[in-house]
């Protein structure tokens, strides 16, 4: 086990020291140890993959909450989560992209009309 400081962890997870923190507050990356006089927090440099599959998730848009539950279930089945979500994103997408389309059209209509 090698333990590195919250900065060090930080810069090589490619988190905010204020992301760490949080995650730490909510209890989704926690460090392997905090020092009782200075509250200073070292992870163990094990704890790096999991940071960079949190990084990766939280660039998909997942809740905290979500990651954290992701995090503690089965490999397969965070996947199976993550496909899903990722299902469900596009759709909302291409239903926002149709709505923007009808909007560009009507308002270019209505363009044309003052203009007439």
């Amino acid at each position: 086990m090698e333990e590195i400081g919250i900065g060090e962890f930080a810069r090589r997870s490619r988190l905010s020291l204020k992301a760490l923190r949080l995650y730490d507050k909510r209890g989704v990356l926690v460090p392997s140890r905090v020092d009782r006089a200075s509250g200073y927090r070292y992870y163990d440099t094990a704890q790096l993959d999991q940071a960079r599959l949190v990084v990766m998730m939280r660039e998909l848009q997942l809740p905290l909450k979500a990651v954290k539950q992701l995090l503690a279930c089965d490999p397969a089945d965070a996947a199976k989560r993550i496909a899903e979500h990722w299902r469900d994103a596009e759709a909302a997408h291409d239903a926002r992209r149709e709505l923007a389309d009808y909007l560009v059209s009507r308002l270019s209509g209505m363009l044309s009309l003052i203009h007439i």
